[in-house]
């Protein structure tokens, strides 16, 4: 006769297991601290950056720049929403964006205080990133 009252031997599914897939997963601190980062960054970058000059032609650079950092500024939204550890890689790529743009302005010819404050918020958004990748 078959026993059929046996216990199954092997592991249990991810689903079962109530942890499963959170040491991926970001802390609310974490999320806190780059989304207060972020938008601390982005209100200094906006009142501190001049007015545009409406004569200006824009380089393809700064348009293909422009673009890429707003596309990490959305994987960055997303991945805090998901609470996914590549939220930090687009706030890195974001950060690192930034740092590009100023030192491009800087090469062009523009001068002004919102360029070494664009360079070292951008390193800083790097470092926080890096760090919080690290724990």
């Amino acid at each position: 006769m078959l026993d059929t009252t046996a216990t199954q031997t092997h592991s249990s599914s991810p689903l079962e297991t109530p942890a499963a897939g959170t040491a991926e997963r970001l802390s609310p601190g974490t999320i806190v601290g780059h989304v207060a980062a972020w938008v601390a960054v982005l209100i200094v970058l906006e009142i501190i950056s001049p007015a545009p000059d409406p004569a200006a032609v824009i380089p393809t650079s700064a348009l293909l720049l422009s673009t890429a950092f707003t596309l990490a500024l959305g994987w960055l939204i997303v991945g805090l929403v998901q609470r996914g550890r590549h939220a930090l890689g687009a706030s890195m790529l974001g950060g690192a964006l930034l740092a590009i743009g100023a030192v491009m302005c800087s090469l062009a010819g523009h001068t002004g205080l919102w360029i070494p404050t664009q360079l070292v918020m951008g390193m800083g958004l790097i470092g926080l990133s890096a760090r919080a990748l690290r724990s």
